[in-house]
């Protein structure tokens, strides 16, 4: 949920047992706008621990791409 009632249209939506939530969705330069009540997201650990894990993941394949499109041909992998 946005301001008030608002519920702004979002590609992905993570609800918690608690009822706090999360959600996602691309700006027109295509990153990744979160889209959550700042509130909750500041009194909850474990929507903080999920943010930090979004970011961490958004932020490597952003990485991973760049390093694809700095170098036509290479061969960008990542392995779990």
């Amino acid at each position: 949920e946005g301001v008030g009632a608002e519920r702004p249209p979002v590609l992905w939506q993570v609800v918690l047992p608690g009822g706090e939530g999360l959600g996602g969705q691309r700006d027109r330069d295509g990153s990744l706008a979160l889209v959550g009540d700042r509130q909750r997201l500041g009194r909850s650990q474990s929507l903080q621990r999920l943010l930090g894990a979004i970011t961490r993941r958004y932020a490597a394949e952003q990485a991973l791409r760049q390093a694809a499109s700095a170098f036509p041909g290479a061969q960008v992998s990542v392995a779990s």
